[in-house]
């Protein structure tokens, strides 16, 4: 578990930088270290993305401060583990990871940043479900 603390903290920090269209609409890459792919069902997409398993991935609802600007607003879900293998479906935890805090459902026309996190490489891309 204290692997964790350093990404947690790493998320944290992310979270107060800005994030900026098929159902799924993808709105901005925010970081392309890691490529983070959205497409599926609004109740239950597919989170996706190349490389190798992560350590963490992340969705959350996020508002804009000023143009070009985005805010974390709320988590939405958060799962944590050694190895996340690609794909996700949101609202399944796959087998050696673990969710930390409630999962809250998606809406239609909200904007979201999905994040995932292997060490320090991160990708986080705002999506928008039309």
């Amino acid at each position: 578990m204290r692997h964790f603390l350093p990404i947690l903290l790493i998320i944290c920090l992310l979270m107060e930088v800005s994030c900026k269209r098929a159902k799924w609409t993808k709105m901005e890459d925010i970081d392309t270290s890691i490529i983070v792919k959205v497409k599926g069902a609004l109740e239950a997409p597919t989170i996706s993305w190349q490389g190798g398993p992560v350590n963490t991935v992340m969705v959350s609802k996020t508002e804009q401060v000023r143009e070009g600007i985005w805010m974390r607003k709320e988590t939405m879900w958060l799962i944590i583990g050694d190895t996340i293998k690609s794909p996700v479906t949101y609202g399944n935890v796959p087998q050696g990871a673990m969710q930390l805090g409630e999962i809250k459902p998606l809406k239609k026309g909200v904007d979201y940043c999905f994040m995932v996190a292997r060490g320090d490489t991160i990708g986080i891309g705002r999506w928008k479900y039309k």
